[in-house]
């Protein structure tokens, strides 16, 4: 009988070297130059960001990438005082944003990305007067061709709820919900066919409500906090109607709430923390749920996860058993974001022992787990600014303790994350605005020698690939071997594979090597014989080795050898069909499958000695599929 396991159904890995990528000084803001803009956006080509010199301060700046292109937009405050430019949006094939002018006051402007198609857009309240107040996050959104926005046109009104085409002409009062103040609105955020967003009518307190660009469409969706203000806060679109968010009943404190835009849709998810706040925040979602961090007065700062309900709705993983694993310092400055990548989710955290760190998840609390230890005794990532991925990697803002505070790169495996530095030594370039366009990532950084703002810009896809990975299976022969069958897509610089193995849970051990062809843009294939294995439980890996010594290592591969009657899984289309081959027709066989957080999610009985599974139904993730014999039950996982 002949067993074989693919691992993981479709198995693809990069092993890479820690290396320094080509890069390159894009421009100097020159001596005096001060802070610039946390954030830059990627917007029809062209990079939009604050830049800060001695002589206007900060201002809207724009780049191509090029030394020529990178140009400041306008001085909308003459002079070295800053206008504090914010919240870039593309809106019928332009870009706009909002600054403080010392002609108009704070208004909207428009650019194309160059010096002369940036000017004014709208002077809403004409004169010094502000007719766009600073807010958290945007003071408008788009929807359709229209913007539903925040502003104050003078005349009698304070700050209320507008409709605007993008001229003075076309925008006009939707509604004013405080007639005695401000409406304080904010976190629009487009939900179904509503935009929902947080206001007061000067009555009662900061609440949420919901507008769908009309009067008779706009209003309160519901009373959170009778007493006060429920000042609902981090607004999160999930599913196709629904949202999560933040809020303040009066009686539980800072917790999780959904809503569907009406008010027998709107309630508390789950009291995390009874008795205290839990201030959910930093949803993400990944395989059909949400990821949160959150804190329940018992575990600290760590993360969460919800499906919408309360039962759905727990702690995902204790990173620091003993402190918060996903807080910052003493403070609730929360760590950064969660992104997907290469079918897992990444963040940062720390676990109490080793500083903040990248980790990744597949979903389920046993594989998430920190990525590597890249400042052994320190922090090797900060958790200030967002990670983004650019040409295959992941780039964040990091140490790894010897080139002071850099940006780091990570394709997800410890050999393929390191620090580029941009200054060399141990002098801080303290990177921040990290944006890609084409395959490089552009940061605005300053040197710690000189105190000079630059912007960098490092091409990802000069960091090298020195094996990627398509296949790797095991398969039982009938003189009970083991064939171990490789397969890769592109080599760069390899020397030789290491086959390691561990029986019973042993440490791995060498049992063989195997050449590589060294370099190579086709598939090239690849096998080992472990010949007569005892009966067990055993455990290969593959450790690659380049040509100048640098290694690392593959997953691993599990397989069990000296059971009779085994089931054989074979995959026909990754993620979504499986093939169970039994070995004995006269028996039924049943089958589960099992989700992340242990719940069955289907069953079935077979017939014959073969039979298809198809989980292409189920939401992304990783899933446990037991095939239940007369005595026995085997398991095998797949990604979904």
């Amino acid at each position: 009988m002949r067993l074989k396991i693919t691992l993981l159904a479709f198995f693809c890995s990069v092993f890479m070297l820690s290396a320094q990528p080509s890069w390159r000084t894009v421009y100097s803001f020159g001596a005096g130059s001060s802070t610039p803009g946390s954030d830059a956006f990627e917007i029809g080509g062209r990079i939009y960001f604050n830049g800060n010199t001695s002589a206007s301060g900060n201002e809207a700046w724009a780049s191509d990438g090029s030394i020529v292109g990178t140009q400041q937009l306008i001085d909308l405050y003459p002079g070295s005082i800053s206008s504090f430019p914010r919240a870039y949006t593309e809106f019928n094939g332009e870009v706009i944003f909002y600054g403080n002018s010392s002609t108009y006051g704070w208004e909207m402007f428009k650019t194309d990305g160059t010096p002369a198609g940036t000017g004014l857009k709208m002077d809403l309240n004409p004169g010094s007067g502000a007719g766009i107040t600073t807010t958290i996050g945007n003071p408008w959104i788009v929807m359709g061709s229209n913007l539903i926005m925040r502003a104050d046109l003078g005349g009698g009104l304070d700050t209320e709820l507008y409709l605007s085409d993008g001229t003075t002409a076309g925008t006009a009062l939707i509604k004013e919900i405080n007639t005695s103040g401000s409406c304080a609105c904010s976190n629009f955020t487009k939900v179904g066919s509503w935009v929902i967003f947080s206001a007061t009518d000067g009555t009662n307190g900061i609440e949420l409500y919901r507008t769908d660009g009309t009067n008779p469409g706009t209003g309160m969706i519901l009373d959170i906090n009778s007493i006060g203000d429920s000042d609902p806060v981090n607004f999160y679109p999930f599913g196709t109607n629904k949202m999560l968010f933040s809020a303040d009943d009066g009686a539980n404190g800072r917790e999780l709430w959904v809503t569907d835009g009406t008010p027998g849709g709107t309630m508390m998810v789950k009291n995390i923390n009874p008795g205290g706040d839990s201030y959910p925040t930093n949803f993400f979602t990944f395989g059909g749920k949400v990821y949160f961090i959150a804190d329940d007065g018992t575990n600290g700062i760590e993360m969460w996860v919800t499906d919408g309900t309360p039962a759905g709705t727990m702690l995902f993983k204790d990173i620091d058993p003993a402190g918060d694993g996903m807080g910052y310092f003493t403070s609730r400055i929360i760590a950064s974001n969660f992104i997907e990548f290469n079918g897992k989710f990444y963040f940062i955290a720390d676990d109490g022992t080793n500083g903040y760190e990248l980790w990744e998840s597949d979903g389920t609390p046993g594989n998430t787990q920190m990525v590597v230890d890249l400042n052994p005794g320190g922090d090797g990532a900060s958790v200030v600014y967002d990670i983004v991925e650019v040409g295959g990697f992941l780039w964040y803002q990091g140490s790894d303790g010897s080139s002071g505070i850099e940006v780091v790169y990570s394709n997800g495996t410890p050999a393929g994350t390191g620090a580029v530095d941009l200054i060399s030594g141990a002098t801080a370039t303290i990177p921040r605005a990290f944006v890609g366009l084409g395959n490089e990532v552009f940061v605005l950084g300053r040197s710690s020698a000189d105190l000079i703002w630059r912007m960098y810009a490092i091409d990802a896809s000069t960091l090298p690939f020195p094996v990627e990975w398509l296949d790797f299976e095991a398969a039982l022969n009938p003189d009970q071997s083991v064939s171990l069958q490789w397969q890769t897509a592109s080599e760069k610089n390899n020397h030789y594979f290491t086959v390691e193995h561990s029986l019973d849970g042993e440490p791995f051990e060498e049992i063989g090597q195997v050449l590589g062809v060294g370099n190579s843009d086709d598939v090239q294939s690849y096998r080992y014989l472990h010949h007569q294995p005892e009966p067990g439980q055993h455990q290969y890996r593959i450790r690659q080795t380049d040509l100048d010594g640098q290694s690392s290592h593959s997953s691993i591969l599990a397989l069990s050898i000296g059971q009779e009657n085994v089931p054989r899984w074979s995959t026909i289309d990754p993620g979504s069909r499986y093939e169970i081959q039994l070995p004995r027709a006269e028996y039924p066989y049943h089958f589960s499958i099992i989700d992340g957080q242990g719940r069955v999610v289907q069953t079935g009985q077979t017939e014959g000695t073969s039979y298809v599974l198809d989980i292409s139904f189920l939401a992304k993730g990783v899933y446990t599929l037991e095939c239940h014999g007369p005595s026995q039950t085997w398991t095998h996982r797949v990604i979904r």
